[in-house]
């Protein structure tokens, strides 16, 4: 496994962008089992990881890209949900206790770290956390989309 792939599946984003400037045919590399780092880096829940991959034009992969994205996103913000009338929906967390989950833009291009102090970064711990309060929360819709 190339140190590409292995920053990645750590959720380095500071080492793949490093990484990518002094390579940038790494985001094309494929270790020994075929995956390419962005697979690495959603398969291990890194979107922020992710985010600075596609920034620097990681293509998704026509065969597992549904699954790839997917992956991402439950470690961002996404989540699947059901109504009282078991009709099936997704959502977006945009929040968590009054404080903004940080998507692309909150992001350095250039270094990968949170470049606004107001975001929470919700790491595999916090989402833990997170889904234990969820089935007894309070959710407030802002937009339909």
């Amino acid at each position: 496994m190339g140190d590409i792939h292995e920053a990645s599946r750590k959720g380095d984003a500071v080492a793949v962008n490093r990484i990518l400037y002094q390579d940038p045919e790494a985001i094309h590399a494929k270790d020994s089992d075929g995956n390419i780092p962005l697979s690495c880096a959603a398969e291990e829940g890194h979107a922020d990881v992710a985010e600075v991959l596609l920034s620097h034009g990681a293509e998704v992969d026509a065969h597992r890209g549904r699954t790839v994205l997917r992956f991402a996103a439950y470690w961002g913000s996404y989540g699947d949900f059901s109504t009282q009338s078991n009709e099936q929906f997704q959502a977006t967390l945009t929040s968590v206790n009054g404080q903004q989950i940080p998507t692309g833009k909150d992001f350095d291009t250039t270094t990968g770290q949170l470049k606004n102090d107001d975001c929470v970064v919700l790491d595999e711990p916090a989402v833990q956390v997170l889904a234990e309060r969820l089935p007894n929360a309070e959710f407030h819709v802002i937009s339909i989309e």
